[in-house]
């Protein structure tokens, strides 16, 4: 990256030059001992000694050589380093200027290499990188007649690594930018705390000038925080829905603060609530129905509900008549070895209790498991003799088992005539079969609590949304289901900011889980990411200096340099490159607003403009670094815990406006004067203060 600093330094020749002593002094004159050492550094040459530039870095020399000189090579790079430090040396015998070229040249070429690999990122191993600048950093004009080193080919090659490495970075830092917001928020919003705890934590302790791709790591943690959202509610409204609970940080919530938890948790359906959300986790987890019936029983009845169940209770009653029944009709020839497995008795299997004995015995062992629930919800035993049972009270009980077999079965042979592909894509209504066995039971429907049956069957199949996209990993709904249950319990406005968020950053959780591969990913950037990572020191540091890119948009006025010609308003994508002061506006902050004074030498915004709709076609033509050449300054502002900057500044436009297939569009060189909103995206920090 670092090779790419003195670049525009040398961008240009001068006129046309020809091999004479005339114009050959011109083009020595362009060059220097250092450069030319770089070059037999570079090389072959074992003779060579580490430039100044090198040995001032105290960095590690690199593996070379890296270049081949021939023997003559060698002897008239040198030549020419004693010609420059003392051009009537009696000594010299070597001033070939093609063998000049020559080195010069294979030097260059490697150079450009070290362009094309501009995005290996830290760590690389190639190149002159750790030398510091003037050491390796050089692009040296080393042809006559007004050529530049470079061909158009490869001067092309450089402008497209350019232009495709910031478009990249562009989006980096769209991203980066977008995620410390997000924590920004979730700081400010305690909603998004509850709702997303593990995301929160992560981008807590994340180092933002390191922030990685959206890879496995974030996904996991966004499809944690989606899966168990109802479970993390519940944890909040539990722990701070009580009288004399304290809610730290409590201005911060607007929807679940503790007047509003206490409230959702007085509210009867929150119980309805909480119940589905346990059948909904314990189902895409493998609970066969039978256990998770013994675990609902065990969890939420008891026996004190018996004599006067309110409407809450009466469902946990119906829920342990339930599996009181069901634990009564297993197979126990059978065993539960994953969660498709039958266990309960056919239908048929009933016909085997084939006298009114073996009913009345069947009766009297479910009596003798729990009388009080038998006598209360079944029929009332007392004073009476067993042998005095009617056969309207054993019919009822013959009927009663038979409808709670047959919502057994159903559920049973929804599971055996699917398959495991069919059944991710219906496990909505697997788990709905479950909660309709509970709801449509004998204990807990009549005519005097319909409405709660209503409110249930609400509420469990809200809940049982969630959990249906938690199995199939595919989230799309899930915040609209979270939010509408929680507007179930309490009044909520849905103007209010902190909704936007949720479903905002909800949702753009939802599009990375949901992605299934990288173009997916960079698409739900695209899509999601609001307007990288090192303008992060020029917010933090009270100084910096760098080598600078700025893509983004302006608009402004521009004027040919002809006189009587008129100011017109023009726009578009800009792309400006250069040297970049940085001056942060209060010390001791960790964070800060800056001022910026940008100089800049090129302009690639119609190439930026090219790549950012299309990143992997070649470009349609050929260019020269002259058609961007576009010198000028401008001040700017550096927003807090962004790359965005405001500014305004001067320019001398560059020839190539736009690219596209049909042709490219050049215009003469204009003044303009613009103000430009734009990504500060440094290539190079060059200084930086010790202070922040």
């Amino acid at each position: 990256m670092k090779i790419l600093v003195l670049i525009a330094f040398f961008l240009f020749t001068n006129k046309a030059l020809s091999q004479t002593a005339f114009f050959d002094a011109q083009y020595i004159a362009k060059l220097s001992k250092d450069q030319l050492q770089n070059i037999l550094y570079a090389s072959n040459d074992l003779s060579a000694k580490d430039s100044e530039q090198s040995k001032d870095t105290k960095q590690p020399k690199p593996n070379k050589p890296y270049i081949y000189l021939s023997e003559n090579e060698v002897l008239t790079v040198n030549d020419y380093i004693r010609f420059i430090q003392n051009p009537i040396d009696p000594t010299i015998k070597y001033l070939d200027l093609n063998l000049l070229k020559s080195a010069i040249d294979k030097y260059n070429i490697y150079v450009t290499n070290e362009l094309r690999d501009l995005r290996l990122g830290p760590g690389r191993t190639m190149g002159f990188a750790p030398f510091g600048l003037t050491s390796a950093l050089s692009l040296i004009p080393s042809v006559l007649d007004g050529a530049f080193s470079l061909s158009s080919e490869q001067q092309t090659k450089i402008i497209d690594g350019l232009t495709k490495y910031y478009a990249e970075e562009f989006r980096k830092a769209q991203l980066l930018s977008y995620m410390q917001n997000f924590k920004k928020i979730a700081r400010k919003t305690g909603e998004l705390r509850v709702f997303f705890p593990k995301t929160f934590l992560k981008l807590e302790n994340a180092d933002p000038s390191k922030f990685p791709g959206l890879g496995d790591e974030y996904k996991s943690i966004f499809n944690d925080d989606l899966k168990n959202m109802p479970k993390y509610i519940i944890d909040h409204v539990d722990r701070y829905g009580d009288t004399g609970a304290i809610l730290p940080f409590e201005s911060s919530y607007s929807i679940l603060n503790t007047t509003n938890s206490k409230m959702i948790k007085s509210n009867g359906m929150y119980a309805y609530f909480k119940l589905t959300a346990d059948i909904g986790s314990k189902l895409i987890n493998n609970f066969h129905p039978a256990e998770l019936l013994t675990y609902l029983d065990n969890q939420y009845f008891r026996k004190s509900m018996i004599p006067a169940p309110n409407n809450i209770e009466r469902l946990y009653v119906a829920i342990h008549g339930l599996n009181l029944i069901q634990q009564n009709l297993l197979d126990t020839t059978k065993s539960r070895t994953n969660q498709s497995i039958n266990i309960w008795l056919n239908i048929n299997d009933l016909k085997q209790l084939d006298s009114e004995v073996k009913w009345k015995y069947f009766v009297a062992l479910i009596y003798q498991q729990d009388k009080d629930f038998f006598n209360k919800f079944i029929w009332d035993t007392t004073g009476k003799d067993f042998s005095k049972i009617s056969s309207d009270d054993l019919e009822n009980v013959k009927q009663l088992t038979k409808s709670i077999l047959q919502a057994l079965t159903e559920i049973k042979n929804f599971k055996v005539n699917i398959d495991n592909e069919s059944l991710r894509e219906n496990y909505l209504d697997y788990m709905q079969l479950l909660v309709k066995c509970i709801n449509t039971s004998y204990f807990f429907k009549d005519a005097n609590n319909q409405a709660s049956v209503d409110a249930f069957t609400k509420i469990s199949s809200l809940t049982m949304n969630i959990y249906d996209n938690a199995r199939k990993k595919d989230y799309n709904n899930t915040i609209f289901y979270g939010l509408t249950i929680l507007k179930e319990f309490i009044p909520i406005n849905d103007t209010l900011k902190t909704l936007e968020q949720i479903e905002k950053y909800g949702n753009f959780m939802v599009d990375v889980v949901n992605a299934t591969n990288s173009d997916e990913i960079k698409e739900v950037i695209k899509q999601n990411v609001a307007p990288p990572a090192s303008f992060i020191q020029k917010r933090e540091f009270k100084f910096t200096l760098s080598f600078t890119g700025q893509p983004g948009y302006f608009i402004g006025v521009e004027k040919l340099k002809e006189k009587n010609k008129k100011y017109a308003f023009v726009s578009g994508i800009t792309l400006p490159i250069g040297l970049d002061a940085s001056f942060k506006i209060k010390h001791g902050k960790e964070n800060n607003g800056s001022i910026n004074l940008f100089a800049q030498l090129i302009d690639l915004g119609a190439v930026l403009n090219f790549r950012l709709a299309d990143s992997t076609s070649t470009l349609p033509d050929k260019f020269e670094f002259k058609q961007f050449f576009s010198p000028g300054g401008s001040i700017s502002y550096g927003f807090p815990n962004s790359p965005i900057t405001l500014g305004l500044g001067y320019q001398y436009t560059p020839e190539l406006r736009k690219i596209n297939d049909n042709g490219n569009q050049s215009y003469p060189n204009e003044n303009r004067f613009f103000f430009r909103l734009a990504w500060d995206i440094p290539l190079i920090n060059i200084i930086r203060s010790k202070s922040k």
